[in-house]
């Protein structure tokens, strides 16, 4: 006579009486995170590199390399006391180290600088007092456009930094107006602006395509060292 034999579940392990049931493998729900990681890896460390010899620095000097400040108005040209509007080629020496809340001891500031009502199109560029004018602008503006743009930049050994126009037409004024909005007294070492890239002359490639990117190298280039460096002030 045969016996029925029990069916046994395809699904069911058979395992010895005590044993643990076998676990489920978790299911991947940090998939999307895991791919939001890895970007994250590529993007940061070019955002946030600094060399090795600014973190030692750092981690040394209790006291902050750059001070930032409630802003300071030092220049505003549309008041009716000082010398008025900047005229074409003009240039000015403009004091700030030593005067309101920035020490004497600053060797650089950063200053939010605005043109306004300009009678035509130019540029103006700023630079330490005691080096000889740069061949670059910090901005550009056209007829009657009010132009800001944040600038950084190192001061002489008397705290000056000279400021100077350039109208295209050879002709007519421009307003400028200067608020301090911070300084250095050490970590940062200023020189003389240099122009690393213009794409409409070529300088580092020509003018970049749509979700192009391109790496610029700034180490040993224009007036910078050679020697490693741990980040650049670019304008």
């Amino acid at each position: 006579m045969r016996r029925n034999r029990p069916v046994l579940d395809a699904r069911r392990r058979l395992r010895s009486p005590g044993s643990p049931s076998p676990r489920r493998r978790p299911r991947r729900r940090w998939q999307g995170a895991s791919k939001l990681l890895v970007a994250l890896t590529v993007i940061l460390p070019t955002v946030l590199a600094v060399g090795e010899a600014s973190q030692t620095v750092a981690a040394s000097d209790p006291i902050k390399a750059y001070v930032p400040i409630t802003p300071v108005r030092v220049l505003d040209t549309r008041l009716p006391v000082g010398r008025g509007p900047f005229g074409h080629d003009e240039t000015r020496s403009l004091e700030v180290a030593g005067t309101s809340s920035i020490p004497s001891s600053a060797v650089a500031v950063t200053m939010n600088v605005t043109v306004s009502a300009p009678t035509g199109p130019g540029y103006l560029t700023v630079w330490p007092a005691d080096e000889p004018r740069p061949t670059t602008s910090n901005l550009n503006y056209v007829t009657g456009e009010d132009v800001p743009n944040l600038v950084t930049v190192g001061v002489s050994p008397t705290g000056a930094v000279s400021i100077s126009s350039y109208l295209y037409a050879q002709t007519g004024t421009v307003h400028v107006i200067v608020d301090v909005v911070g300084w250095y007294h050490a970590g940062f070492n200023p020189i003389v602006p240099s122009r690393l890239m213009d794409t409409r002359a070529g300088l580092g490639g020509w003018k970049l395509g749509p979700g192009e990117t391109r790496e610029l190298v700034v180490q040993g280039a224009g007036n910078l060292p050679g020697s490693p460096i741990g980040a650049v002030a670019l304008n």
